[in-house]
């Protein structure tokens, strides 16, 4: 299935920029090596686009869960029912996140949906 997503030019930059210091990272061994066979022609970029992307939502989401652990959720919201909905979604999204490593490659791995 392909899904179009309408990425701001900046916040596109910003994840190529996040992507590039990554890469420049595992290229001076700050991040560890993966244990895959690596192609020589690609040595510089081991960290493709989708897979920076992947990680950023990743984080947002573990944060997004820190927040709601330490918090009455139903306070200001004027449906109960919706805030425990609310609690319950982000603690599924933040237990499928944990699915996701960055240091494996994941395209072979994981139910993914196409970003053009």
């Amino acid at each position: 299935m392909r899904k179009l997503i309408n990425i701001p030019k900046d916040l596109k930059e910003a994840v190529e920029l996040f992507k590039d210091a990554y890469n420049l990272a595992y290229i001076n061994g700050a991040i560890p090596r993966r244990s895959a066979r690596l192609k020589t022609k690609d040595f510089d970029k081991e960290y493709s686009f989708s897979a920076i992307l992947c990680y950023l939502a990743q984080q947002g989401i573990q944060a997004e869960a820190q927040v709601i652990k330490n918090r009455d959720i139903g306070f200001g919201w004027s449906n109960k029912e919706d805030a425990a909905r609310f609690k319950q979604l982000i603690e599924t999204a933040y237990n499928k996140s944990l699915l996701f490593d960055i240091d494996k490659p994941h395209r072979k791995e994981y139910d993914k949906e196409v970003i053009e």
